[in-house]
């Protein structure tokens, strides 16, 4: 008696119990969520569709994918293109042992654009209490922050304001000079009473640090010096590093200095190449 073949339904239900072998659980549960749903449509749409061979892109795969799209409630992006890919990956499973697929089922321009979120503004409420907040901190950062907040400049385009960064463009108008930064072209930015107070603020509480921390004369905002830990005695001193823009910029940052190789002394490099020589 001949036997009879393994429809689409138990192909698919025995691959996943295959993948589940090396996939966690929730990934296994994604791909039976999956295969419960493609399936459902097939039956429902398609109910002659009982062998992987019978299996076309057009209409069966294509009609899915208009079905997913006409979901509701609508499914975002990201789940209907992992949608694609565990049915791609089970596919080619199938194709792989030796199942009669068609090559082309699922491609790549069947997956939709990824989502792209643009950042959430602040309620008006809480705006108001950040600011309130800032006001009474009274700080060097927090005016800072709220000069940032006044003129829409960048953090570093704020830590490079110059000392003298107010400019007198009109009469009665006054604008913040921003130097060259991430746009590589400096600009005035209009300014009213407020953000020059801050301004006048930032230049007092700066007079008033703490004489350890470095205030040149060329910037509006304190720099604070990276105090470096004093050479070893069996070690020759480092060279003078921190002159290039990258360490600069990492210093603007806070990030922690990378760690220098240890050296070798003069007698380990002198029995290397005695071996050398010898060898």
């Amino acid at each position: 008696m001949k036997r009879s073949q393994p429809t689409l339904d138990e192909l698919l239900a025995m691959q996943i119990q295959f993948l589940a072998t090396t996939l966690r659980p929730r990934s296994v549960m994604q791909y039976r969520s999956l295969t419960r749903g493609f399936l459902a449509y097939l039956h429902a749409s398609f109910p002659h569709i009982l062998q992987p061979s019978q299996l076309r892109r057009d209409p069966h795969l294509l009609g899915w994918f208009r079905f997913l799209c006409q979901h509701d409630p609508p499914l975002r992006n990201t789940t209907r293109e992992l949608y694609l890919l565990e049915l791609r990956r089970l596919l080619h499973d199938l194709a792989d042992q030796g199942h009669p697929l068609p090559s082309d089922l699922i491609r790549c321009e069947d997956f939709p654009p990824r989502d792209r979120y643009l950042p959430r503004p602040l309620p008006q409420q809480e705006d108001q209490r950040l600011q309130q907040q800032l006001c009474n901190t009274d700080t060097l950062e927090a005016n800072a922050l709220r000069l940032m907040r006044a003129t829409g400049i960048r953090i570093g385009e704020c830590i490079d304001l110059p000392l003298e960064c107010l400019r007198q463009v009109a009469e009665q108008q006054v604008g913040l000079h921003v130097p060259l930064g991430k746009l590589h072209s400096e600009r005035l930015v209009p300014v009213d009473d407020q953000t020059q107070h801050i301004v006048a603020r930032i230049v007092e509480l700066r007079a008033l640090t703490p004489t350890s921390v470095h205030k040149p004369e060329s910037f509006l905002l304190p720099r604070y010096r990276h105090h470096r830990r004093a050479p070893s005695s069996t070690l020759p001193s480092p060279p003078p590093s921190g002159t290039g823009p990258r360490f600069r910029m990492r210093a603007r940052r806070g990030i922690p200095r990378r760690r220098r190789r240890p050296r070798r002394s003069h007698g380990s490099s002198r029995r290397t190449r005695t071996r050398r020589r010898t060898g």
